[in-house]
């Protein structure tokens, strides 16, 4: 009768990886066939890692000729009824009416709800001010008193709108600023006391290769950098759960304290895996940092990670990390 062989834990390891690397590449044979039909078109989108948009800059930019030497230290007043007729092509989407109605409902002291120019007049007054406050200032970064200049604004406002604009990184496209990229930009620069005035180049700070390219009155100078923001869509790694049931919570890989962590540990987010699954509603998942090691607890939930788990998912990395094409092709 033959002797029965001993099998050993380091034999059933290695016959376990064995078994799953055809499913995983059966995996990344499926990925490959139904993915998008135009990866590349999806994948331009996605090659940088930062967005800003070319409408809200230019509409920001309007500011470069608004922007002037103070002739006196009083603060200006715009209302409503100047903001509608210095730009007269947004008076439909920033209304109240005609000019006209406007001063008869201000005449009869009728109260309504602030129409969108008088948000904007108040926002001009409020920028206004805010130049003053930096400009005067002790070690200014200004030459001068400066202040926002209602008249240039409206015009440099009417021109934005009615000339389309390029960026250099859609070549053949042309936007349109709109009359929401002008409400916005007054926004941007008054926020938190406008705090944006700290970041911008200013005719006092700059060397003389800067200021030759400006024109004789301009006192700043705004570019994308200052409003550019990390890409909306750049997402955090996919998230992996592993185990979990009814009364045990699964686990998954993620750094201590990161946004995977945060966002893989939302009920939302493990939802889908359990709606799929069929099962009902499980217990939070458990974050683990990676495999365990010799001195760790036997209780501790990184012993149900699978051994030499960031080697068995390496070629789904392009799938999981947001720089991965496939990733940015699917989110």
């Amino acid at each position: 009768m033959a002797e029965h062989r001993r099998v050993s834990l380091l034999e059933c390891a290695i016959a376990a990886s064995a078994a799953i690397v055809p499913v995983l590449l059966g995996v990344i044979a499926l990925v490959a066939v139904v993915r998008p039909g135009e990866p590349d078109s999806i994948d331009r989108q996605g090659r940088s890692d930062r967005y800003v948009s070319v409408r809200r800059v230019a509409a920001l930019k309007t500011f470069e000729r608004a922007i002037v030497e103070r002739r006196s230290d009083a603060p200006q007043h715009t209302d409503a009824l100047a903001v509608l007729a210095g730009i007269p092509a947004c008076r439909g989407e920033w209304g109240g009416g005609s000019p006209a109605a406007l001063w008869l409902r201000d005449l009869v002291g009728a109260k309504v709800e602030t129409t969108a120019a008088e948000q904007i007049a108040l926002q001009m007054n409020e920028i206004d001010a805010a130049l003053l406050r930096f400009s005067s200032r002790t070690k200014a970064r200004v030459e001068h008193h400066v202040g926002l200049d209602p008249a240039r604004w409206f015009a440099a406002a009417a021109d934005a709108l009615a000339t389309p604009v390029e960026a250099a990184d859609a070549p053949g496209r042309r936007f349109q600023v709109r009359c929401d990229d002008l409400a916005d930009a007054l926004e941007s620069l008054r926020r938190a006391d406008a705090a944006m005035l700290e970041t911008l180049a200013w005719r006092g700070t700059e060397g003389s290769a800067t200021l030759a390219r400006w024109r004789a009155d301009q006192q700043m100078q705004l570019t994308a950098r200052e409003v550019t923001r990390k890409n909306p869509w750049g997402g955090v790694p996919g998230c992996i759960y592993i185990g979990g049931g009814d009364a045990t919570p699964a686990v998954f890989l993620a750094p201590a304290r990161s946004a995977q962590e945060r966002v893989c540990a939302m009920a939302a987010v493990r939802g889908v895996t359990t709606a799929a699954s069929g099962s009902a509603a499980a217990p939070p998942p458990i974050a683990v940092a990676g495999e365990p090691g010799v001195a760790d607890h036997v209780d501790d939930p990184r012993w149900q990670v699978p051994p030499s788990i960031f080697t068995l998912l390496q070629p789904l990395e392009s799938l999981r990390q947001p720089a991965g094409a496939l990733y940015r092709a699917y989110a």
